[in-house]
């Protein structure tokens, strides 16, 4: 009866644990892809007022 208990609390952990770590995952590509918007939106708008190609480096 232990053994299933300390069997299930372990796989309560677990599943809390992999929950916890998604939703952290999950922020972290989140805020990465808004800053990688940012950055195409600046170059975008760069292009736009005439700063070539060359001058921003790509």
């Amino acid at each position: 009866m232990l053994q299933a208990v300390l069997f299930f609390s372990t796989g309560n952990h677990l599943t809390e644990t992999f929950g916890t770590d998604a939703r952290v995952l999950h922020r972290v590509l989140s805020q990465r892809m808004e800053q990688q918007e940012a950055v195409l939106n600046a170059v975008d708008a760069l292009e736009r007022q005439g700063m070539g190609a060359a001058a921003l480096g790509t």
